[in-house]
């Protein structure tokens, strides 16, 4: 005879939670056809100087100029503001008012803050950034102390990082590669490209 299992109150609250059929009704939906998946978060790595920064603000201006996108934020804690003006950022956030870039300059809190601060936003509004491309440049910025080859560093970041796409952004990082690699190799921990979905 199977006695009755008693339900506690932690227990109750994630079976009250459960997810449904209905929670599942969804379909992948392309940002760009075959390339860029909307709500998803993406992990670009490759050497410096390969042209991270350049795809990423191309990609950014075409999702803009065809409305698949109602903002792009740029967070960029890596380029000088002469290397901004020598790729005429100040010509393109005047042209596309939806392309608010973020640049260390202007910030008083930390890098790391200012993720900590928007992964608290998004957990407590469902889908407040849906529609909001989100781009980090670069992942190393936004670390603070952590260890880089830390997967116990990493994990939380990661978390933030996927609690923006849990709230409707798409969300793409920008890392480097190590030196002897020839590119193919990411710095650090493998939690960064465990936690992606692409």
């Amino acid at each position: 005879m199977i006695k009755n299992i008693p339900m506690f109150k932690n227990l109750n609250t994630l079976i009250a939670n459960k997810l449904t059929a209905d929670d599942l009704q969804v379909e992948v939906s392309y940002l760009i056809k075959d390339f860029l998946v909307k709500n998803a978060l993406y992990i670009i790595f490759a050497k410096a100087g390969q042209g991270k920064s350049w795809l990423m603000l191309a990609l950014a201006i075409r999702l803009l100029q065809e409305n698949l996108i109602k903002q792009c934020v740029y967070l960029d804690m890596d380029n000088s503001k002469a290397a901004l003006k020598n790729r005429k950022i100040d010509e393109l956030i005047k042209k596309y008012p939806n392309l608010a870039y973020i640049h260390s300059s202007k910030i008083n809190e930390s890098s790391k803050d200012i993720l900590k601060n928007l992964s608290i936003e998004a957990k407590q509004s469902d889908n407040c950034f849906e529609g909001v491309l989100f781009i980090f440049d670069s992942i190393r910025d936004f670390l603070g102390s952590s260890d880089m080859n830390s997967d116990r560093d990493i994990l939380p970041i990661m978390e933030q990082l996927k609690n923006l796409r849990e709230a409707g952004a798409t969300v793409i990082f920008l890392h480097h590669t190590t030196k002897d690699s020839d590119g193919h190799q990411f710095k650090g921990s493998t939690s960064f490209i465990d936690s992606v979905d692409v």
